[in-house]
Formats: structure tokens, sequence, C-alpha cells
């Protein structure tokens, strides 16, 4: 049985960047994009991992996505803008999914601003727990999407809890 369970922590897998690293719960894949903003296209990065139904999991998703604005328009010193970006970025993030914002919690990640968010998905198909982190004029937004009658749970938090800024 301590072998089966030591395997399964094994399959562990460290994204990292020259800011910061996380722990995913298994091997993720990492995609680029572009995507329209009020500020002009900016490059999307997503890294997600999502457990085969096979897997005993209480998530459906764990993702970290990062995108960088023009360090004239938004950066985490800029203390005047940053409730109203936050707010746009969560009312953005709500929207995109059809959702309905649940909760919000101001915070800080280290010393820069951060959101605590949970947005019910489509009318409770999903709930989807998200920090949202602004690293200078970086945007880092780590979820993980779960089912209802398993939200609040343990790897969630573990994951959110195991980004690490440099």
């Amino acid at each position: 049985m301590l072998n089966s369970v030591v395997a399964q922590l094994d399959t562990s897998s460290t994204f990292e960047t020259k800011d910061y690293k996380i722990i995913f719960p298994n091997q993720f894949s990492k995609s680029t994009k572009v995507i329209a903003s009020s500020l002009g296209e900016l490059l999307m990065t997503i890294v997600s991992y999502e457990p085969s139904s096979s897997v005993n999991d209480s998530n459906y998703v764990y993702m970290i996505m990062e995108s960088s604005y023009p360090d004239s328009t938004v950066h985490s010193n800029k203390t005047e803008m940053l409730n109203d970006f936050f707010n746009a970025s969560i009312n953005g993030a709500v929207k995109n999914v059809n959702g309905k914002l649940m909760e919000v919690t101001n915070a800080f990640t280290g010393k820069y601003p951060s959101r605590l968010i949970t947005i019910d998905y489509q009318n409770g198909l999903a709930i989807i727990n998200m920090k949202m982190i602004l690293v200078n004029n970086n945007m880092i937004m780590i979820q993980t999407i779960t089912s209802p009658k398993k939200f609040p749970n343990s790897k969630s938090l573990n994951f959110l809890n195991s980004f690490v800024l440099k």
C-alpha cells in the first residue's frame, strides 16, 4: 500500500519560469495564444493538467495562465489603478465562462496584489477557484475547476498554495 501511495506522489510535475514555480499533480501541457484586450493583443501562456476520468481526482482542471501587459499601462506599483484593473479582470473572467461571481477576497502574494475569486460556472455545473496575481506588469491566474459537490477540496488548495514567487 505504501508503495502505491509513493508512486502516486511521484507523478507531480513542476512548472517553472524565471519568476515563479508551481507544482501540478501530474504532467502538464503548455500552449500560447494571442488574445484581444482593451490594451491591444496580448500573448497568453497557458499551462494545464486535466486528469483523465479513470484518475480519482477531485478536480476537472488545474491551470496557470500568464500574460504581460505593456509596462506603461498596468503595473503592480500603480496602486491607484489596481482596483479597477482587478475588477475588470474578474468581470471578464466571469463573463468569459458565462458564470456568476460567488466570492472575492483581496490579498497579497508576497509583496504583490492579488485576488482570490470563486465563480459558479453555468448555474452549478462546476466551481472555478481562482487566484489572480499582478507581478509588475504580468498577470498570473491560477485556477482549478471542480464539481460543486467536491468544492472546496485539499487538492485544489494544495495546487494554489504550491505557487511560489522567486
